[in-house]
């Protein structure tokens, strides 16, 4: 079961997480489309969150694809390159792209098989180099503000992770 969190006021469009989440969307636009699988991988890593999958059969093979990866926060919050907000926000996002999806809970061995084809896959490590720094940023705004439901400061489990600790889980080290 996921920690819930005390409900927090609507933000409105000139609150400056919403901005400072807008300005890494604009930098991380293919971890929401394309490469979410590794931005999840590492921010489960990072967060010790699961993992949710939007799946859905792709009609002329018949075969189960990936239609979005994040992590869920909370009960109600989930967390990807577009910042930490409602659930039903990115499913509502991504729910376009498919005729039927089925959100599940995933583990970073199945959204390698989605994303790169293999569960024993590497990924680049280039894109793991992009998808750390990406995480970090999304936490540091999230810690900043106050968002965990905590109020400002970070818990241990959230601090920034170094990304030869993410490597000894089995991702590739970008040095």
């Amino acid at each position: 079961m996921l920690p819930a969190t005390p409900a927090l006021p609507a933000a409105d469009a000139s609150s400056p997480a919403l901005a400072a989440f807008a300005g890494i969307r604009a930098r991380g636009e293919d971890f929401l489309h394309g490469r979410c699988h590794v931005l999840a991988i590492a921010l489960a890593g990072m967060t010790r969150r699961p993992i949710r999958a939007m799946v859905d059969i792709d009609i002329a093979s018949g075969v189960p694809v990936l239609t979005h990866a994040y992590i869920a926060w909370d009960e109600e919050r989930g967390l990807d390159a577009g910042g930490l907000r409602p659930i039903s926000e990115i499913e509502a996002e991504f729910a376009s792209a498919a005729l039927d999806p089925e959100t599940i809970e995933a583990n970073p061995a199945v959204l390698r098989e989605f994303g790169e084809g293999s569960s024993a896959a590497v990924i680049d490590p280039r894109d793991w180099a992009r998808a750390c720094a990406l995480g970090n940023a999304l936490i540091s705004v999230i810690r900043d503000h106050g968002l965990d439901g905590r109020g400002p400061g970070v818990p241990a489990t959230l601090a920034p992770v170094r990304l030869r600790t993410l490597a000894s889980a089995g991702e590739p080290s970008p040095s």
